[in-house]
């Protein structure tokens, strides 16, 4: 399957309109030029070299500035530019190791083209790697969801403090209304002109965020009335959970919608990105590497001893687990909150996923190390558990087998 994609290039796939703008220009600037392209990212040069990519991300770190004055110079995000001949499968590696949703094709500091995450999954549908995969395979099992008489403070805050970029809105008898994305209200409130300060808080209850600014929220905003169905969007694309996922996933939902909600009996039970299926690419062309990440730990105080003792841990853990099933990737989000005092709270949120399955978990601590043990601890029994599972279904479906067979 995997040759497949393997002699696709960024050159075959690249988009040769890049949209760029000046390192020295303003925040307004860089605004406008997003608006009128209608895109969320746009490149950014020094003279004619590239100098890095703005976009909504990007502005969350200037909430609070002038706009007419800030230039974006030091806001900058820089991923890495890639060659012409970089192929799909390690283009999509890149894309999921770094979080990023848009990467820059050229040479020697100039840009000649520029992939997008959707430019991959679009190209990726139409070959045959998918084939026999299911949304329940690449789906994150149970979402946070918010109910529709909730606040927009409330739905960004959720979204800030569990490192996601969208919500599913849910009404009273917890049927699915629509979906809230945080890019939708970066648009609104921080490309309005009207709305370019005095919108944002700090978080409520003397808690500090150290989440960087990129990971999509404001801490607060101050009007708690603004009612969350002004932001919600209702052309939602449903799948359930064996659904191919070359059907849920069509060329107008990669042009259109970034996210595909996945219901069973009328129910929410997961949700897909296009970073589900980057992620499943990226697995792929590293099939005999586990893919291991732990992120949110640059800011933090922490020795070489303690981030060598992570991964440690989850070598550890890694290690014991490929005896039942086959590791894909295996990843660690840490975020941080301090109380009224001094201490720091440390919240981690694991996500292991095999060739057909995805398994999360989550552990809270004021001790980081501690932490990290209990996580592994719990995702090691939520494969168990699976794997268990797995084998007496196996041995039930030998047992029906003899039993028909006898009765034949």
């Amino acid at each position: 399957m995997v040759s497949e994609i393997a002699d696709i290039s960024a050159e075959d796939m690249m988009s040769k309109k890049v949209i760029s703008i000046d390192e020295n220009s303003t925040v307004n600037e860089a605004v406008t030029t997003l608006r009128n392209s209608n895109v969320k990212y746009i490149m950014v040069l020094s003279g004619k070299r590239y100098a890095g990519i703005f976009g909504y991300r990007q502005l969350f770190r200037i909430y609070g500035k002038d706009f007419q004055k800030t230039v974006i110079k030091p806001y900058l995000s820089r991923p890495p530019i890639i060659s012409q001949d970089t192929k799909l499968p390690q283009i999509a590696d890149k894309m999921y190791r770094l979080d990023l949703k848009i990467i820059p094709i050229g040479k020697d500091g100039i840009v000649s083209g520029v992939i997008t995450e959707s430019d991959i999954v679009a190209k990726a549908l139409k070959s045959k790697i998918f084939k026999d995969i299911r949304a329940q395979d690449l789906m994150s099992p149970e979402p946070m969801t918010i109910k529709h008489d909730e606040s927009l403070a409330k739905a960004l805050q959720i979204m800030r403090e569990n490192d996601i970029g969208r919500i599913p809105v849910l009404d009273k008898d917890e049927k699915l209304k629509g979906f809230v994305e945080s890019t939708d209200i970066i648009e609104r409130f921080l490309t309005q002109k009207e709305n370019y300060t005095g919108l944002i808080e700090m978080a409520p209850s003397g808690k500090e965020s150290t989440v960087d600014s990129h990971s999509y929220a404001p801490q607060e905003i101050s009007d708690k009335k603004i009612d969350i169905s002004s932001f919600m969007r209702t052309d939602m694309v449903i799948g359930y959970p064996n659904d191919e996922i070359s059907d849920i996933f069509t060329p107008k939902y990669t042009e259109t919608i970034s996210t595909a909600l996945i219901e069973e009996e009328g129910r929410l039970i997961g949700i897909i990105s296009q970073k589900d299926i980057v992620r499943h690419i990226s697995a792929l062309a590293e099939k005999k590497k586990m893919l291991v990440w732990i992120s949110g730990i640059s800011d933090l105080d922490l020795s070489d001893f303690d981030i060598r003792e992570m991964y440690r841990m989850i070598e550890e853990t890694a290690s014991k687990l490929s005896k039942k099933t086959e590791i894909n990737a295996f990843s660690v989000h840490v975020k941080t909150y301090k109380d009224s005092g001094k201490r720091m709270k440390y919240s981690l949120r694991c996500r292991l996923s095999t060739e057909k399955h995805i398994f999360v978990a989550g552990h809270d601590s004021w001790d980081l190390r501690d932490a990290f043990g209990q996580l592994m601890d719990k995702i090691e029994r939520l494969i168990i558990q699976s794997w268990d599972k797995k084998r007496h279904d196996m041995q039930e479906s030998r047992r029906q087998s003899v039993y028909f067979e006898g009765e034949d």
